[in-house]
């Protein structure tokens, strides 16, 4: 069937179905297609509002209108058992046709990428969502520190992100939308709103082996990394039974 399709009927395909189509050719843009309708990816239909199309003001999801997350007011709150379905499997769906770096070999190796490891390091520094009951949406935003710098361009502390996921039908769980302050944030694919998601991930299926439904489920600040190097002299170099004798 995409192999009779001109390449812009490619691309609205896969646009009306959030999937990033820049810089590929037919070829590949027929493997993307094949894979989305193996994966059965929602339909989401979505129009951006905004000034030359940079500062986005608002955007339409579910045929309804809903305003910037960066700009609105919003009701978050730090508990998260209102929270749909959300692992591993969604995380890939959306970020894999972001970034041509991730293919089959580097999804079953996930805990290498650099987004995995801002999660793991503790450079994300918050995370609060709202359920979106009449919009069918869940919103979540957060703050992740940048990773190779004390400041992000605009002199924060802080790159400022969100993501929505989808709150109703079989979907429920998937991302639709996501944006952050940096660079490369407008088009959702960033390592700073991976981070988020990872974050997210952890909280709803790593926490103790608890469903959310079962505890209070509250997203705590993870520790950040705190090594430091040292001198020659104070290395204690033996074999582990002697070193734990010691301690």
């Amino acid at each position: 069937m995409f192999e009779n399709m001109s390449v812009n009927d490619l691309k609205t395909y896969l646009r009306e179905r959030g999937v990033s189509v820049n810089g590929y050719l037919k070829p590949a843009l027929i493997e993307i297609a094949n894979a989305v309708a193996k994966m059965m990816l929602p339909i989401v239909i979505e129009f951006e509002k905004g000034n030359n199309n940079q500062d986005i003001h608002s955007f339409i999801i579910h045929d309804m209108e809903i305003s910037d997350p960066f700009s609105a007011s919003h009701n978050l709150v730090n508990n998260f058992v209102d929270s749909p379905p959300f692992g591993l499997y969604d995380i890939f769906n959306y970020l894999i046709f972001h970034s041509c770096d991730y293919d089959k070999q580097g999804l079953a190796a996930y805990k290498a990428f650099d987004e995995y490891r801002l999660f793991q390091d503790g450079y994300v520094e918050s995370l609060l969502m709202e359920t979106m009951s009449k919009e069918g949406v869940h919103l979540y935003m957060g703050k992740v520190k940048p990773a190779m710098k004390e400041k992000t361009d605009e002199g924060k502390l802080f790159y400022d992100c969100w993501f929505m996921l989808e709150g109703k039908g079989a979907n429920r769980g998937s991302v639709l939308k996501a944006r952050c302050r940096c660079k490369g944030g407008r088009d959702g694919g960033c390592k700073h709103i991976a981070a988020l998601m990872y974050s997210l991930e952890d909280l709803l299926n790593m926490r103790d082996n608890d469903s959310p439904t079962n505890v209070p489920c509250i997203w705590t600040k993870k520790p950040t990394t705190d090594s430091r190097p040292c001198d020659v002299k104070d290395l204690e170099i033996g074999k582990c039974e002697q070193l734990l004798k010691k301690t």
